[in-house]
């Protein structure tokens, strides 16, 4: 929880009760995880597992790493933005993880020894739940998300040649439903980012 001096929780997490039932975790998963995570490398890969990330742009994933770093041993933590794909690409791209096949995942994370692996380009599979993997995501409100990639991109020169946010948002259909797409699947985010302002109405 989130605590300001001599007040109550401001963000307080539910305790005794979940905000969706059923209870879909894996409790006997997240054991193994937080166990395995004193241990520089594990001999046992049937014991093996590793935190999957879904990193949405501008939700807070950069932080999300660096707790990361915080929290494991430093050899734990891929070098490249907690994206360890960066060195399975040959560094021609990184959370790009549809590319991989879930025992290609698995194997390089356990021979690694890395103990979580962010997916930022790409949409979240029903696949990666096979994965011997706990997960997490980080969610930020939309406007506000939107308007930070608009900073980032635009307003600091990362090759955006637009300067004031409507247009770039018009043009921009890709970012509508960011959310919804991610964790939906490719089909439905062929048919919400489409190709028009119209299309991503839909």
């Amino acid at each position: 929880d989130i605590r300001r001096q001599g007040e109550h929780p401001l963000f307080p997490c539910p305790v005794d009760e979940r905000i969706t039932l059923p209870d879909q975790r894996d409790h006997q998963r997240s054991k193994k995880y937080r166990e395995g995570l004193n241990q520089l490398k594990t001999q046992n890969k049937e014991e093996f597992v590793f935190l999957f990330f879904q990193h949405l742009r501008k939700a807070g994933g950069t932080n999300f790493c660096t707790l990361a770093e915080h929290n494991l041993l430093r050899a734990q933590v891929p070098s490249y933005f907690c994206m360890p794909d960066f060195q399975w690409s040959k560094k021609k791209c990184a959370g790009c993880l549809l590319k991989f096949s879930n025992e290609e995942m698995a194997s390089n994370m356990f021979e690694a020894g890395h103990r979580i692996l962010g997916n930022e380009w790409d949409h979240f599979a029903d696949r990666f739940f096979d994965l011997p993997a706990v997960f997490a995501t980080s969610f930020r409100r939309p406007l506000d998300r939107a308007l930070s990639q608009f900073r980032f991109e635009c307003i600091e020169d990362r090759g955006c040649k637009f300067k004031n946010v409507e247009p770039w948002w018009k043009k921009r259909t890709d970012l509508t439903n960011v959310y919804t797409w991610t964790f939906s699947g490719s089909p439905i985010r062929k048919i919400s980012v489409g190709k028009t302002a119209a299309d991503a109405k839909k």
